[in-house]
């Protein structure tokens, strides 16, 4: 594999292993297992450097005591020794959704990039088109990040009630939504006002403008929100950062 290949490899192992790590958890790579041998010893130092004091993407917690097929490897060693624990930052899904943009990557990934990010002062200009999505939320069960155009706004603690509150919204945009319909869902009495969730989440300012419409006890949740749903705000672009 040439260089940008080694990276892409590695940058994928990360995502895919993120998805399936609990949250507040280092992700683990496996030299070996996970990275099939494809790398030397000096180049995945290199990458992982590069990774963390170039790009800023993740933290290096932790590195394997021996690579488990060189030939000094201690069969005695801690499994839990062998992999590289890693701290991904926030800034990992903007450099990522970058990376897949690279025709490059496209090619060797045989991957479908995402939909095109903000720029670099995470504005989006509004097309022309008055149906043309220009900000959309996704959520992922998984993950429990909640990002806007890939860029991640919030990822809220498991079974909390800013989590289930959200996820019956994501579930069901666009139409008004009763406190007494999602307790009833829930089967429990919720302890906060929209307001309050939508805060915890991140939806403030023109975020909140934009993606919802609350009132004392009934909400909207708007997604995708299209160039005409921005002209009515009068809301050119939404700073993502």
């Amino acid at each position: 594999m040439t260089g940008k290949e080694k990276l892409y490899f590695l940058l994928n192992k990360i995502e895919d292993t993120r998805v399936i790590t609990p949250s507040g958890q280092p992700v683990l790579i496996h030299p070996y297992k996970d990275l099939v041998s494809k790398y030397s010893d000096v180049e995945l130092i290199q990458i992982f450097t590069k990774l963390e004091n170039d790009e800023k993407v993740l933290k290096v917690l932790k590195t394997p005591a021996a690579r488990p097929n060189s030939s000094f490897f201690d069969p005695y060693t801690d499994p839990e020794d062998e992999y590289f624990y890693l701290d991904i930052l926030p800034a990992f899904d903007d450099y990522f959704a970058k990376v897949q943009q690279e025709p490059e990557y496209q090619e060797f990934s045989g991957r479908k990039p995402p939909q095109t990010p903000p720029d670099v002062q995470g504005e989006m200009s509004i097309p022309e088109t008055s149906q043309e999505v220009i900000y959309e939320v996704k959520y992922s069960t998984k993950t429990r990040e909640i990002l806007i155009n890939n860029f991640l706004l919030s990822r809220p603690n498991s079974f909390s009630e800013n989590d289930e509150v959200f996820e019956y919204l994501y579930n069901n945009p666009n139409k008004e939504i009763s406190v007494e319909e999602i307790e009833t869902s829930l089967r429990k009495e919720l302890t906060k006002k929209f307001d309050k969730t939508l805060e915890n989440l991140g939806f403030v300012g023109k975020l909140r403008t934009v993606f919802f419409k609350v009132s004392k006890d009934k909400i909207i949740f708007i997604n995708p929100a299209t160039k005409k749903d921005l002209e009515e705000l009068d809301i050119k672009f939404l700073k993502l950062k």
